[in-house]
C-alpha cells in the first residue's frame, strides 16, 4: 500500500497524466485548453531547455570569463611584479646612485671641513707662534732689562760693600797696628822689665857663686900648702872672668831672644794682614768675575731666545 502509494504519487498524478493524455475532447474549448496546455508544456520544456542551455553557455562563458580573468590576472600579476621587480631594482639602483652620490659629498664637505679646520689651526699656529715670538721678545727685552738694572744694583752693592769692606779692612788694620803696637809696647816693657829681674837674678846669683867660691878658695888655700896659692888665684880670677863674662852673655842672649821674638811677632802680624787683604781681594776678584760670566750667559741666552 504504501509502495503503491509512492508510486502513484501522493496527488495521483499518473491518473490525472494518464486521463489528461487519453483524453479527447470534441468541443472547441476543451480543444483549446488541451492545445493551450500542450503548448504550454512545449513552451515550459523549450523555456527549460533553453534556460538550461543557457545556463550552460552562462556557466561555460563564466568559466571560460573566469579563466581569462584568473589568465589575465595572472599576467597582471607576473607583470605588476616585473614592474615592481623591475621598478624595485631602479629604485634601488637610484638610492645606490644617491646615496653613493651623498657620501661622495659628505666625503667632500668633510674633506674641506678638515682643510679648513687645517687651515685655521695653521693660520692660528702661525699667529700663537707670532705672539709667542713677540712675547718671548718682549720677555727676553724685560728680561735684559732686568738683568741690567739687577746688575747695575749689584755693582753697586758690591761697590758700597767693598768700600765698606775696605774701610772694615782699614779699620781693622789701624786697629790690629794699634793693638800690635800696644802689645809691642807692653811686650818691650814687660821684656825690658823682666831683663831687669833677669840681670838682678843672675847678679845675685853671680854675687852667690862669688861668695861661694871665695868661700871654697879660703877652704882650699887653708888646705892647700903655699906653693899652690898662685894656681888658685889664677883659678879664681879665671872662674870670675868666666863668670862676669856668662853672666854679661846671658843678659844680652835674654834681651836679644825676647825683642827679636817681639819683632818676628810682629812681622808675621803684617804679613797676616797683608795675606788676608790680598786673599779678600782676589776672592771679592773671583765673586765678581763670576758674576760677569753668569750675566753674560745670561745675556746670550736671551739673545738665543729672542732669535727663536
Amino acid at each position: 500500500m504504501a509502495d503503491k502509494n509512492t508510486a502513484v504519487g501522493m496527488f495521483n498524478f499518473q491518473q490525472l497524466m494518464d486521463d489528461y493524455y487519453k483524453s479527447d475532447p470534441k468541443d472547441d474549448a476543451g480543444k483549446l485548453s488541451k492545445r493551450t496546455f500542450q503548448q504550454d508544456m512545449i513552451q515550459q520544456a523549450m523555456i527549460g531547455q533553453q534556460t538550461e542551455q543557457r545556463a550552460s553557455k552562462a556557466q561555460e562563458y563564466e568559466m571560460s570569463g573566469m579563466k581569462q580573468a584568473m589568465d589575465l590576472d595572472l599576467r597582471n600579476q607576473g607583470q605588476i611584479m616585473k614592474d615592481q621587480f623591475a621598478l624595485g631594482g631602479q629604485k634601488m639602483a637610484l638610492e645606490y646612485d644617491l646615496t653613493s652620490r651623498f657620501e661622495t659629498d659628505a666625503s667632500k664637505r668633510e674633506a674641506d671641513r678638515m682643510t679648513l679646520a687645517a687651515n685655521l689651526q695653521n693660520n692660528q699656529s702661525k699667529l700663537e707662534g707670532d705672539v709667542n715670538r713677540l712675547s718671548l721678545g718682549e720677555q727676553g727685552r724685560q728680561q735684559r732689562e732686568g738683568l741690567a738694572a739687577a746688575g747695575a744694583q749689584e755693582r753697586m752693592n758690591i761697590d758700597s760693600k767693598g768700600a765698606v769692606e775696605i774701610a772694615k779692612v782699614g779699620v781693622e788694620g789701624e786697629e790690629n797696628r794699634k793693638g800690635l803696637t800696644t802689645q809691642g809696647d807692653i811686650d818691650i816693657s814687660k821684656i825690658g822689665i823682666q831683663g831687669v829681674e833677669n840681670r838682678a837674678n843672675i847678679q845675685v846669683q853671680a854675687e852667690e857663686q862669688r861668695n861661694t867660691l871665695d868661700k871654697q878658695a879660703e877652704i882650699d888655700i887653708q888646705k892647700l900648702d903655699a906653693g899652690a896659692d898662685a894656681d888658685i888665684r889664677r883659678n879664681v880670677e879665671t872662674v870670675e872672668a868666666d863668670v862676669t863674662r856668662a853672666t854679661d852673655t846671658q843678659k844680652g842672649v835674654a834681651g836679644g831672644t825676647q825683642m827679636e821674638q817681639a819683632r818676628q811677632a810682629g812681622d808675621i802680624d803684617k804679613e797676616k794682614l797683608v795675606t788676608t787683604g790680598e786673599q779678600t781681594r782676589e776672592t771679592m776678584g773671583a765673586q765678581t768675575r763670576e758674576t760677569a760670566k753668569d750675566r753674560a750667559n745670561q745675556r746670550q741666552y736671551s739673545r738665543e731666545l729672542a732669535a727663536r
